[in-house]
C-alpha cells in the first residue's frame, strides 16, 4: 500500500514540478516580424454611389485625400475605366508632402451615355517609396439624356484603299434646339489638328423627325491611311451654354504591315562562286 501512495503522490506533483521548473527557467524572446508601412495616401471615401442623378449636361464629384505618412509621395498616374469620365488633379499637382491634402475632381458629360445604372472605377498610381495602386468607384444611376450624341463612339477600319464617312448625330428633342458652330478632329496625342489629308469633318443640314431635331456631323476617312492606329476625338462646340462642348472618340485604324516571306531562291552570285 505504501508503494501505491508513493507513486500516486508523485503523479500529483508531476505538474507542480514542472510548473516550479518553467518559472526558474530563462525565458526566450520571440521575434516579432515588423507590420508593413501603410500605404501614404488615405481617401475620405473610396465609392461615391450618387444614386438616381438629375438631367444635367454633366455630373460632377471629387474624392478628398491626404498624405498621411512621413514621406513625400507623388502621384504618376490617373486612369478611368472609360474615356468619357474626365479627371483632373486640382491645380494639376503631382505630389505632396507629409500631411498635405489633395483632390481629385471627376466629370462626366452625358450626352454620350445611356440611361441607366452606370459603374466606373479610377485607379490612382503612386510612389511613396515604393510603388502602390488605388481605386476608386463611382456609381449612379443615369436618366434620359436632354441632348444626346449618337453613336457615343465611332470606329473606321481602312484596309483595303477605299474611303468611308459615317455621321455622328447631335439629337435634340427641346422645342429650342441648339445649333452647333464648329467640329473639328482633334488627335489625342498631342491634342494637334487631325491631318486634312487623314480625315476632314463637314457639318451637314438638319432634320427634324418625331419631335427631334437631328444634326448629322460627317467624318470622312482618306483610303490611304498610314498602317497605324491614330485615336482622335471629334470636339463639338454648340451655342448652348449647358452643351457647349462634346467630344466623341474616333478610332481610324490603318492596314497592317504585309509579311514578306523570305526568298527561296538561291543568289545567282553565290551559285556562280559554287
Amino acid at each position: 500500500m505504501d508503494r501505491i501512495r508513493k507513486a500516486l503522490l508523485g503523479v500529483a506533483l508531476l505538474p507542480f514540478c514542472g510548473a516550479v521548473f518553467a518559472w526558474f527557467s530563462p525565458s526566450q524572446p520571440e521575434l516579432v516580424a515588423s507590420a508593413a508601412p501603410r500605404p501614404a495616401l488615405g481617401f475620405r471615401t473610396y465609392a461615391i454611389n450618387k444614386g438616381d442623378v438629375p438631367p444635367a449636361p454633366f455630373i460632377h464629384t471629387s474624392f478628398d485625400f491626404v498624405n498621411q505618412s512621413d514621406r513625400p509621395v507623388r502621384i504618376s498616374t490617373v486612369t478611368p475605366s472609360c474615356g468619357c469620365l474626365v479627371t483632373k488633379l486640382v491645380e494639376n499637382q503631382r505630389e505632396y508632402d507629409p500631411g498635405e491634402y489633395g483632390m481629385l475632381q471627376v466629370s462626366l458629360p452625358t450626352a454620350n451615355e445611356v440611361p441607366g445604372p452606370h459603374d466606373y472605377t479610377i485607379k490612382i498610381a503612386y510612389d511613396d517609396g515604393q510603388p502602390r495602386e488605388e481605386t476608386l468607384r463611382l456609381t449612379m444611376n443615369l436618366p434620359e439624356p436632354i441632348v444626346r450624341v449618337e453613336p457615343s463612339e465611332i470606329y473606321f477600319y481602312q484596309l483595303t484603299g477605299d474611303a468611308d464617312s459615317r455621321d455622328v448625330v447631335l439629337v435634340d428633342p427641346r422645342d429650342s434646339p441648339l445649333k452647333i458652330t464648329d467640329a473639328r478632329l482633334v488627335l489625342l496625342i498631342g491634342q494637334e489638328a487631325c491631318p486634312a489629308e487623314l480625315a476632314t469633318v463637314t457639318i451637314e443640314e438638319s432634320k427634324s423627325t418625331n419631335g427631334e431635331t437631328r444634326i448629322p456631323v460627317r467624318i470622312h476617312v482618306a483610303g490611304s491611311v498610314p498602317p497605324t492606329r491614330t485615336i482622335a476625338h471629334l470636339v463639338i462646340s454648340t451655342s448652348d451654354p449647358d452643351f457647349k462642348t462634346m467630344k466623341v472618340p474616333v478610332l481610324i485604324q490603318g492596314p497592317t504591315r504585309p509579311i514578306v516571306p523570305a526568298a527561296a531562291e538561291v543568289p545567282a552570285e553565290s551559285t556562280e562562286r559554287n
